[in-house]
C-alpha cells in the first residue's frame, strides 16, 4: 500500500471509528443517566447547565410545539380530540405513548387534519420488575413498600397527565425538559440506596432532539408556576412539592434527611433559575379537591392572576364538607399572598358541585396566536353541565374576554379522572 493510500485508509477508518464511538456514547449516555439514581447523586446536583435557562410563563407561549401522552390504559385520544381539533395549523404535536398503543392510535388519527403534524415518541412499558417497589402517596409521611408479584410487570405504565411528566425550560429557542427524580414510584434491591425510577421512559424524547435532565425534586407539573413580577423571576410552588421531595430524600438517607425544607427551597430556586421562591401551604397538605395549583390559579399577563372563586360557598354553614372548607381556605391563603405581591386578582367562578366533581374552569391553556398575535385561551366545557354551569361558563368567558382573550371552548369529560385539559397538555414552545 502506497503512503498516500495508507494515509487515506487510516483517515477513512478513523472517521468511521469516531462516528461509531459517538453513536455508542450517545446511546450509553441516555441509558446510563436514566437507569438509576443514588443517594449521593440525587442531592449533589450540578446546577451549572441550568444557569442560562428560564421557565417561560405559559401566557407568553404560542403552542408552536406541544407534548401530550397516553398510558397503557388509554386506547384512544378521546379526551384530547376537542382540543386537538382546534389547535393552530402550525402546532407540532409530540405524542408520547407505549409501543403497544402505537398501531391502534396511529390508525385512529390517520384521517385527522392534524395527523401529519403528529410526531410519535414510543417506549417499552412492559418490563418485569424484580425488585421491591416503593410508592409515594401525597398524604403519607413515608414511602409504602409493595412486594413484587408476577402480575406487576408494567414498570412504566405512563400517564394521561403530560403536565406531570416534566417542567419546560428555555434558552433562546433551545428546550430542556426537567423531569422529577421519580414519577410515582421507584424500585430497589433490599436495603439498597440505588433506585430505579419509573420515568426512565422519558429519555426516549432525546431521540427527537429534546434534551432531558433528571433533577433532585419530586413534583407534578401543574404544581409549579413561574412569573415575572416587579422585575423578579418568581417561582410559585405547591407545598406538596416540598413534602414529596422530603419524603423521598428521607427514604434515601435512611433517616431524616439533611436536605431539609430550606435546602429544598434552595434547590427549587437554582433549578428554576428564579430570584425567589414562594411556596403555598408549606406545612400542610394541599386540598384533596385542589391537589395541584392549576386547579386553583392561572397566571395571566399584566400582573393578573385568575383565582378560583366558589360562588355558592356559605360563610357560616357548619354543614359544608370539610374538603370544600379546606379548598376555600386554600384559595383565601393564595389570594392574600398574591395580593401582597402586587397582583390583581381575577375571579374564575365555580360552584361547590363543580369542585366536588373536579370541574375546574380555571384549568385553562392561555397562549398567543403565532400568526395573528392575538391572545387566546382554551377553556374546559363539561357536556353534563347543569343550568347553573351554563351561567358560570358565560361569566368566565366574559372575564377572559375583558382581558383581551378569545375563548376557545373544549368539550371534555376528563374531570371524571380528576383532572383537566391543562393537566393533559405540556406546552413546549
Amino acid at each position: 500500500m502506497k503512503p498516500k493510500q495508507r494515509k487515506n485508509f487510516y483517515k477513512k477508518y478513523w472517521i468511521i471509528g469516531l462516528v461509531l464511538f459517538s453513536i455508542i456514547f450517545c446511546l450509553s449516555k441516555v441509558s446510563f443517566r436514566s437507569k438509576q439514581i443514588s443517594v449521593g447523586g440525587i442531592f449533589n446536583f450540578d446546577f451549572s447547565r441550568l444557569s442560562a435557562f428560564r421557565m417561560v410563563p405559559e401566557y407568553e407561549k404560542t403552542l408552536k410545539e406541544i407534548f401530550i401522552s397516553l398510558s397503557v390504559h388509554d386506547r384512544s385520544l378521546e379526551h384530547h380530540e376537542s382540543f386537538l381539533d382546534q389547535l393552530p395549523e402550525y402546532t407540532k404535536i409530540f405524542l408520547f405513548l407505549p409501543k403497544s398503543r402505537f398501531p391502534g392510535i396511529s390508525r385512529s388519527i390517520k384521517e385527522k387534519p392534524y395527523a401529519n403534524r403528529v410526531h410519535y415518541l414510543t417506549y417499552d412499558s412492559k418490563k418485569q420488575i424484580e425488585k421491591d417497589v416503593y410508592l409515594l402517596f401525597r398524604d403519607k409521611e413515608n414511602l409504602i413498600k409493595f412486594p413484587v408479584t408476577d402480575n406487576f410487570c408494567f414498570a412504566e405504565p405512563g400517564t394521561l397527565w403530560s403536565q406531570d411528566y416534566f417542567e419546560v425550560m428555555e434558552n433562546d429557542g433551545e428546550i430542556l425538559l426537567l423531569i422529577p427524580c421519580i414519577h410515582k414510584y421507584f424500585s430497589a434491591e433490599k436495603d439498597s440506596k440505588v433506585l430505579y425510577p419509573d420515568n426512565e421512559c422519558l429519555f426516549a424524547c432525546e431521540y427527537s432532539g429534546l434534551e432531558v435532565m433528571r433533577v433532585p425534586l419530586l413534583f407534578k407539573g401543574g404544581n409549579i408556576f413561574v412569573d415575572k413580577i416587579n422585575g423578579k423571576q418568581v417561582g410559585f410552588i405547591g407545598g406538596d412539592v416540598v413534602k414529596g421531595t422530603l419524603t423521598v430524600s428521607n427514604h434515601l438517607a435512611g433517616s431524616k434527611s439533611a436536605v431539609g425544607k430550606d435546602g429544598i427551597y434552595k434547590i427549587l430556586k437554582n433549578i428554576l433559575n428564579v430570584d425567589e421562591v414562594v411556596v403555598f401551604r408549606p406545612d400542610k397538605l394541599q386540598p384533596s379537591l385542589m391537589y395541584h395549583l392549576d386547579q386553583a390559579i392561572v397566571f395571566l399577563p399584566d400582573k393578573h392572576v385568575g383565582v378560583a372563586k366558589i360562588i355558592d360557598y356559605p360563610a357560616n354553614d357548619p354543614g359544608v364538607n370539610d374538603n370544600i372548607k379546606d379548598a376555600q381556605m386554600f384559595l383565601e391563603e393564595i389570594t392574600g399572598i398574591l395580593k401582597s405581591r402586587g397582583y390583581t386578582i381575577v375571579d374564575i367562578f365555580l360552584t361547590m358541585d363543580n369542585l366536588r366533581n373536579f370541574k375546574h374552569f380555571i384549568n385553562v391553556i392561555p397562549f398567543v396566536d403565532l400568526k395573528t398575535k392575538t391572545r387566546k385561551v382554551f377553556m374546559p366545557i363539561f357536556p353534563d353541565s347543569k343550568k347553573e354551569d351554563k351561567r358560570i361558563i358565560d361569566m368566565n368567558k366574559k372575564v377572559f374576554e375583558s382581558l383581551g382573550y378569545e375563548v376557545m371552548e373544549v368539550n371534555t369529560e376528563v374531570n371524571k379522572k380528576k383532572g383537566g385539559i391543562h393537566c393533559m397538555v405540556n406546552v413546549l414552545k
